[in-house]
């Protein structure tokens, strides 16, 4: 479906740290190693999940280069990780980015999960390290249905779908999603009011 490597890639060449593993159990888990963190920002790439999850412990199914999911590690701080809009400014960043590439009909249902003619194509989940306020890594997990079979879409539960996109926009996209996920962080306070009015005309 799409070049791993041709995707970290395209990541390193945004000056991010990239570490991938053929098959790891989940991306966020990752970052519980130092040797991970010390890496920050770094994003985690797999060829596949074993054990994905989302938000609250649910499961959120990877398939074999018919998905794609990562993690990113940055360094924030508790202000940020403290925001109550945060994961659908994430959001923002995702489907902005999608329509770059001509995918267009998503929506952005509170508070992680993005959908595509009411259904469900992609999910986020942070999970944050906090060792002293100046020490917090946050793991911010991104998971994307990009050509799932339809047999196994009927066998999951919550609405799936498929982004339905090609490898060369898969292989494009993620560094473009990275650098609108850092930018909209980053510029959280200076265009609080603007990403509230653009995740409100996104709601389904």
């Amino acid at each position: 479906m799409f070049n791993i490597q041709k995707v970290k890639d395209n990541i390193v060449n945004m000056g991010i740290n990239v570490y991938v593993k053929n098959f790891v159990s989940s991306t966020n888990d990752f970052i519980n190693y130092q040797y991970i963190r010390d890496l920050a920002p770094v994003v985690v790439l797999t060829n596949n999940q074993r054990r994905p999850r989302g938000r609250r412990g649910a499961l959120w199914v990877n398939y074999n280069l018919h998905s794609f999911s990562f993690t990113l590690c940055i360094k924030l701080n508790e202000e940020i990780i403290n925001n109550q809009n945060l994961s659908q400014i994430i959001g923002l960043a995702i489907i902005e980015s999608c329509q770059e590439f001509d995918i267009h009909n998503l929506k952005l249902k509170h508070p992680n999960d993005i959908l595509k003619n009411g259904k469900k194509v992609g999910g986020i989940l942070i999970e944050n390290i906090i060792f002293d306020s100046k020490n917090i890594y946050s793991a911010i997990g991104v998971g994307l249905n990009i050509s799932m079979p339809s047999q196994l879409l009927s066998s999951i539960d919550g609405n799936p779908g498929n982004l339905e996109i090609s490898k060369k926009q898969v292989e494009d996209l993620a560094p473009v999603i990275l650098s609108k996920i850092i930018g909209n962080i980053f510029s959280l306070d200076e265009n609080k009011e603007e990403f509230l009015e653009k995740i409100n005309s996104l709601a389904p």
